[in-house]
C-alpha cells in the first residue's frame, strides 16, 4: 500500500479514537477537578493530553518513515519550551498559596492558644 494512503486511512481511524478519548479525558479531568487533585497542576494535564495527540500523530505518519517521524519529535520538543514555563509557574504558584495558607492557619492557631 503506498505510504500516503496509509496515513490517511491511519488519520480517518485516530479521528474518531482522539475524539472519544478526548470525551474520556475531559470526564477525568472533571472529575479530578471536583475532587481537587488537580489544584495546581492543571497545566500538567494539559500537557499529558498534548502528549497523547502527538503519540497518536507518531502513529499516523508512521508510514512515511523516518523524516516524518523525525517532524513529529521534533513538534514534540518545541513543546517543551513552550509548556515548561506554564506547567513550573503553575506548580510554584499553587506550592506558594499552599504555603501562604499554611502560615494563616498557623497563626489563627496561635491567636486561639492565646
Amino acid at each position: 500500500m503506498e505510504p500516503g494512503i496509509a496515513v490517511l486511512i491511519r488519520a480517518l481511524i485516530a479521528l474518531p479514537v482522539l475524539a472519544l478519548a478526548a470525551v474520556g479525558y475531559n470526564w477525568l479531568i472533571a472529575y479530578c477537578g471536583k475532587h481537587g487533585y488537580l489544584d495546581g497542576y492543571t497545566a500538567l494535564a494539559v500537557a499529558v493530553g498534548c502528549a497523547g495527540v502527538l503519540l497518536v500523530a507518531l502513529w499516523v505518519v508512521w508510514p512515511l518513515g523516518p523524516s516524518a517521524r523525525l517532524a513529529v519529535a521534533i513538534t514534540a520538543g518545541l513543546f517543551v519550551p513552550a509548556g515548561a514555563p506554564m506547567i513550573l509557574g503553575s506548580i510554584g504558584r499553587h506550592v506558594a498559596a499552599r504555603a501562604q495558607e499554611r502560615i494563616r492557619l498557623d497563626a489563627e492557631a496561635l491567636r486561639s492558644l492565646r
